[in-house]
Protein backbone atom coordinates (compact mmCIF):
# COMPACT_ATOMS: atom_id res chain seq x y z
CA UNK A 1 0.00 0.00 0.00
CA UNK A 2 2.00 3.23 -1.39
CA UNK A 3 0.60 5.76 0.68
CA UNK A 4 0.62 3.82 3.79
CA UNK A 5 4.03 2.49 3.37
CA UNK A 6 5.03 6.27 2.46
CA UNK A 7 3.22 7.42 5.63
CA UNK A 8 5.12 5.34 7.94
CA UNK A 9 8.67 5.46 6.26
CA UNK A 10 8.38 9.99 6.22
CA UNK A 11 7.08 9.45 10.12
CA UNK A 12 10.36 7.65 10.97
CA UNK A 13 12.40 11.31 9.23
CA UNK A 14 13.58 14.06 11.77
CA UNK A 15 11.06 16.52 12.57
CA UNK A 16 10.96 19.24 9.76
CA UNK A 17 13.45 22.68 10.38
CA UNK A 18 15.84 20.08 11.81
CA UNK A 19 16.78 18.12 8.52
CA UNK A 20 13.57 16.63 7.76
CA UNK A 21 13.44 16.77 4.08
CA UNK A 22 9.59 15.22 3.64
CA UNK A 23 6.42 17.99 4.01
CA UNK A 24 2.79 17.09 3.66
CA UNK A 25 3.04 19.12 0.37
CA UNK A 26 5.42 16.37 -1.02
CA UNK A 27 3.60 13.46 0.81
CA UNK A 28 0.49 14.45 -1.27
CA UNK A 29 2.36 15.13 -4.81
CA UNK A 30 4.54 11.46 -4.67
CA UNK A 31 0.67 10.07 -3.58
CA UNK A 32 -1.28 11.89 -6.21
CA UNK A 33 1.36 11.40 -8.83
CA UNK A 34 1.45 7.48 -8.10
CA UNK A 35 -2.20 7.33 -8.03
CA UNK A 36 -2.60 9.48 -11.63
CA UNK A 37 0.67 6.75 -12.74
CA UNK A 38 -1.84 4.05 -12.21
CA UNK A 39 -4.84 5.37 -13.93
CA UNK A 40 -3.29 6.73 -17.03
CA UNK A 41 -0.17 5.22 -18.63
CA UNK A 42 2.64 6.95 -17.29
CA UNK A 43 6.31 6.84 -17.93
CA UNK A 44 7.28 7.24 -13.96
CA UNK A 45 6.54 4.56 -11.91
CA UNK A 46 6.32 4.80 -7.97
CA UNK A 47 6.65 2.33 -5.52
CA UNK A 48 7.62 0.88 -1.81
CA UNK A 49 9.18 -2.14 -0.93
CA UNK A 50 8.50 -3.07 2.36
CA UNK A 51 9.79 -5.93 4.98
CA UNK A 52 6.98 -7.21 7.39
CA UNK A 53 8.00 -9.18 10.13
CA UNK A 54 3.96 -10.66 11.13
CA UNK A 55 1.96 -7.30 11.19
CA UNK A 56 5.04 -5.08 11.69
CA UNK A 57 6.18 -2.89 9.15
CA UNK A 58 10.36 -3.45 9.72
CA UNK A 59 11.58 -1.36 6.75
CA UNK A 60 10.51 0.38 3.81
CA UNK A 61 12.50 2.08 0.99
CA UNK A 62 10.25 4.45 -1.56
CA UNK A 63 11.11 5.36 -5.06
CA UNK A 64 10.65 5.67 -8.42
CA UNK A 65 11.59 3.81 -12.38
CA UNK A 66 11.26 5.49 -15.69
CA UNK A 67 12.74 2.85 -18.30
CA UNK A 68 15.29 0.66 -16.61
CA UNK A 69 16.01 3.30 -13.91
CA UNK A 70 15.21 3.00 -10.21
CA UNK A 71 15.56 6.40 -8.10
CA UNK A 72 15.37 5.26 -4.55
CA UNK A 73 14.33 8.87 -2.60
CA UNK A 74 13.80 7.95 1.03
CA UNK A 75 14.85 4.49 3.28
CA UNK A 76 14.58 3.48 6.82
CA UNK A 77 14.46 0.56 9.12
CA UNK A 78 11.49 0.92 11.51
CA UNK A 79 12.93 -1.75 13.72
CA UNK A 80 16.50 -0.92 14.84
CA UNK A 81 18.40 -4.55 16.68
CA UNK A 82 20.60 -6.66 15.30
CA UNK A 83 19.29 -8.31 12.27
CA UNK A 84 19.23 -5.13 10.04
CA UNK A 85 16.15 -5.29 8.81
CA UNK A 86 16.94 -2.21 6.41
CA UNK A 87 20.11 -4.02 5.21
CA UNK A 88 18.34 -7.01 4.50
CA UNK A 89 15.73 -5.09 2.28
CA UNK A 90 18.23 -3.28 0.27
CA UNK A 91 20.27 -6.60 -0.69
CA UNK A 92 16.28 -7.99 -1.75
CA UNK A 93 15.57 -4.62 -3.76
CA UNK A 94 19.04 -4.88 -5.48
CA UNK A 95 17.97 -8.41 -6.18
CA UNK A 96 15.14 -7.55 -7.57
CA UNK A 97 15.86 -4.97 -9.64
CA UNK A 98 19.04 -6.96 -11.29
CA UNK A 99 16.58 -10.25 -11.62
CA UNK A 100 14.10 -7.44 -13.99
CA UNK A 101 17.21 -5.92 -15.61
CA UNK A 102 17.38 -2.78 -13.99
CA UNK A 103 20.63 -0.98 -15.03
CA UNK A 104 21.16 2.30 -12.59
CA UNK A 105 19.57 2.09 -9.30
CA UNK A 106 20.43 6.16 -8.03
CA UNK A 107 20.78 6.52 -3.82
CA UNK A 108 21.40 10.13 -4.58
CA UNK A 109 23.61 12.38 -2.31
CA UNK A 110 26.13 9.51 -0.31
CA UNK A 111 25.22 9.32 2.93
CA UNK A 112 28.08 7.25 5.46
CA UNK A 113 25.99 4.51 5.73
CA UNK A 114 25.72 3.76 2.33
CA UNK A 115 29.46 3.95 1.78
CA UNK A 116 29.38 0.08 2.88
CA UNK A 117 27.49 -0.72 -0.59
CA UNK A 118 30.39 0.44 -2.44
CA UNK A 119 31.86 -3.84 -2.11
CA UNK A 120 28.27 -4.97 -4.10
CA UNK A 121 29.36 -2.60 -7.09
CA UNK A 122 28.07 0.56 -5.50
CA UNK A 123 29.89 3.98 -7.12
CA UNK A 124 30.01 7.36 -7.99
CA UNK A 125 29.42 9.09 -11.25
CA UNK A 126 30.01 12.11 -12.56
CA UNK A 127 27.24 14.24 -13.46
CA UNK A 128 28.09 13.22 -17.35
CA UNK A 129 28.29 9.91 -17.16
CA UNK A 130 24.79 10.05 -14.57
CA UNK A 131 23.25 12.06 -17.31
CA UNK A 132 23.96 9.93 -20.36
CA UNK A 133 23.76 6.61 -18.67
CA UNK A 134 20.43 7.85 -16.90
CA UNK A 135 19.16 9.02 -20.18
CA UNK A 136 20.33 5.83 -21.88
CA UNK A 137 18.71 3.20 -19.46
CA UNK A 138 15.22 5.93 -18.84
CA UNK A 139 14.58 4.51 -22.74
CA UNK A 140 14.65 1.06 -22.24
CA UNK A 141 12.55 -0.97 -20.48
CA UNK A 142 13.72 -3.47 -17.77
CA UNK A 143 13.51 -7.36 -19.35
CA UNK A 144 10.74 -7.86 -16.47
CA UNK A 145 7.90 -6.97 -13.98
CA UNK A 146 8.63 -6.55 -10.42
CA UNK A 147 5.62 -7.94 -9.54
CA UNK A 148 5.54 -10.80 -11.86
CA UNK A 149 9.07 -12.18 -10.24
CA UNK A 150 8.18 -11.51 -6.98
CA UNK A 151 4.72 -13.33 -7.86
CA UNK A 152 6.56 -16.14 -9.18
CA UNK A 153 8.45 -16.73 -6.07
CA UNK A 154 11.91 -15.29 -7.27
CA UNK A 155 12.40 -12.34 -4.52
CA UNK A 156 14.94 -12.91 -1.60
CA UNK A 157 12.08 -12.86 0.82
CA UNK A 158 8.72 -13.84 -0.16
CA UNK A 159 5.58 -11.50 -0.41
CA UNK A 160 3.18 -11.17 2.31
CA UNK A 161 0.24 -12.61 2.13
Amino acid sequence: NFPLSLKELFRSKPIQGQGKWVTNWLYDTLVGMAEHGESEKSQVEHRVFELWEGDKLVAVTAGFAVGSCYHDYSMATLVKDKRSCGHILTKVVGHILQRCGYSLWYWGYEVEYMKTYKGYGGRLFDRKEFAKRWFSASEEPPMKSIETEISCGNALVQPKM
